[in-house]
């Protein structure tokens, strides 16, 4: 490959989960769309860790995932596992783009920090930052980190992030104004994710895609396929087999580690869709799926209420069961919720257009 229009995509090692691994493909799709030579860095960094407490996940999903990215994902030839690594290819593509996911959540990054702020760049590459994200809506970086990050932001041409939280904070304590763009799978149609799923068939069905279990999660899952008669089909992403509620006498359908077409089918194919993750919001808006989000602080919330906000979604969150309770369903309107992806999706695409070019 030249190196004449190669763009470096520098996000979370992918693999790991479902929303990380769509979200590289996404905006590597959209980037190649656009006419870029694309690589997605083939980060391992933190990957010892995160294999030690996701053992038994990635036993079962990270050959689903591998297949997937191999197919669809292009990875630069350099294995990433510590900074002297990244140097080895600081000069390697005209310009590197850091996003999406929580690159600046600092939890996520332990160890590797400035990495994620393109501090191995070499002068003559341009650095972009595409739906980066802090996770949370608070400030966790030290004076001394404060000033490093500024520095390196400082360099970057075009900043972007995913929560207008986000905004805030680059230029509360960074002096930096951000962009305020669409998570990178927010930009492909649904037409695209369509492409990649199983042999679809509608079923009388809720999906649950539950990231982390409790018994208000139970009790709304169970009151809403309880009161509008359907069947509750689950997938899970956690390490150790809780029961996945029980919910024994609901007629619950599957209960495995999904592939990513599977998990993509499974919001194809729902009448209604709950969850408390992030990208199973995305996925019910990009296929027009009536959804309850219910809140999830460990993951953070400031990420979903931001989504949801761009959407004039907020009445789809829920933080216990007693405020579902107390609700009234309506439908979503999603005539309103497509209008404002398409022009939020054209604004992002600006974004990156105008940084590359």
């Amino acid at each position: 490959m030249d190196k004449m229009n190669r763009v470096g995509i520098l996000t979370l090692p992918i693999g790991m989960n479902v929303g990380g691994t769509l979200q590289a493909f996404a905006l590597n799709k959209t980037l190649r769309d656009m006419g870029y030579k694309v690589e997605t860095i083939n980060n391992k960094l933190n990957s010892a860790e995160i294999g030690r407490v996701m053992r038994t996940y990635r036993k079962f999903t990270t050959l689903f995932q591998s297949l997937f990215i191999k197919k669809y994902i292009t990875l630069g030839q350099q294995t990433i596992c510590t900074h002297h690594d990244f140097l080895k290819i600081k000069d390697h593509y005209d310009a590197f783009i850091v996003g999406s996911d929580q690159v600046w959540r600092k939890g996520c990054t332990d160890g590797c920090l400035y990495d994620y702020f393109l501090e191995f760049v070499g002068n003559d590459s341009k650095k972009i930052a595409y739906a980066a994200s802090f996770g949370i809506s608070d400030w966790e970086y030290s004076e001394e980190e404060r000033k490093k990050i500024y520095e390196l932001l400082d360099s970057f041409i075009a900043v972007s992030v995913r929560e207008a939280s986000g905004v805030k904070l680059c230029d509360k304590y960074l002096k930096k104004k951000a962009i305020h763009v669409l998570d990178p799978t927010l930009l492909q149609p649904r037409e695209v994710y369509e492409n990649l799923c199983k042999k679809v068939s509608q079923k009388n069905f809720l999906f649950a895609y539950i990231l982390d279990e409790n018994k208000d999660k139970e009790k709304i899952i169970e009151s809403y396929s309880r009161t509008n008669g359907l069947n509750v089909f689950a997938y899970r992403e956690r390490k150790r087999i809780k029961n996945l509620f029980l919910l024994r006498d609901l007629n619950l359908l599957h209960y495995m580690y999904p592939s990513i077409r599977a998990w993509l089918t499974k919001f194809v194919e729902a009448n209604f869709v709950v969850t408390d993750s992030f990208h199973g919001i995305v996925f019910s808006i990009i296929f027009n799926k009536q959804f309850i989000a219910i809140a999830n602080p460990g993951r953070g919330i400031t990420r979903m209420e931001s989504l949801l906000n761009t959407f004039n979604l907020t009445d789809r969150l829920v933080y216990c069961y007693n405020d579902y309770s107390n609700r009234i369903w309506n439908r979503i309107d999603f005539t309103l919720v497509n209008e404002i992806l398409q022009n939020e999706r054209e604004k992002s695409l600006y974004f990156l257009d105008k940084a590359l070019k």
